[in-house]
């Protein structure tokens, strides 16, 4: 996993949720840099999951989940 600050993909293979306080904790360092292994591997979402969050986002509920979320 590559931060995109450092040239990383925009994929599902390279993207992982946090909570802001992680996240800023983290900031441009890959997972192992930080020492905060994850608890599982990143994978494109099952059809499902996807479908929810795009129709959050295109109904204007969620706008901020936009940017998390591939071809929304």
């Amino acid at each position: 996993m590559i931060p995109r600050s450092r040239g990383g993909e925009d994929s599902w293979e390279n993207m992982v949720t946090a909570c802001v306080r992680c996240n800023v904790k983290k900031g441009s360092r890959t997972p192992k840099e930080a020492n905060m292994p994850l608890r599982h591997a990143p994978h494109k979402p099952h059809s499902g999951l996807y479908f929810e969050a795009t129709k959050h986002i295109k109904s204007g509920l969620h706008q901020e989940w936009q940017k998390y979320v591939i071809g929304s």
